[in-house]
């Protein structure tokens, strides 16, 4: 019992002194900004503007986001805002594709029908 007290302790202490800060994984706020806006271009190349408006425009919504936090320097939240526009760009572009995809599943499934009818 009282080592299992000592190692909550030091748990504690240790969750307690890290001083509430981002963890060093967040990245490069500059780096991560421009790998969404990237991200966020090819998701709109991909037809995610008229497929998956929704999650573009999560997508930039959190963009500006990391760029209004870039400003006033706030750099760890840019660069996780940024993770984020570049996740929901991600999104949207793969939501994109699989639109198209069953748009075009849908074709062949109807010129299909088509020829068992002839």
């Amino acid at each position: 019992y009282p080592l299992r007290l000592f190692a909550a302790i030091a748990v504690l202490t240790a969750c307690a002194s890290g001083g509430g800060s981002f963890p060093p994984t967040v990245g490069d706020a500059p780096s991560n900004i421009n790998r969404a806006k990237d991200l966020i271009a090819a998701a709109a190349q991909s037809g995610a503007d008229s497929l998956s408006r929704e999650a573009l425009a999560s997508a930039r919504a959190h963009l500006s986001e990391a760029d209004s936090l870039t400003k006033v320097k706030k750099l760890d939240r840019a660069a996780l805002a940024a993770r984020l526009a570049a996740a929901d760009a991600a999104f949207a572009q793969a939501d994109a594709q699989r639109a198209l995809a069953e748009r075009a599943k849908a074709a062949e499934a109807a010129k299909l029908a088509n020829v068992g009818s002839n």
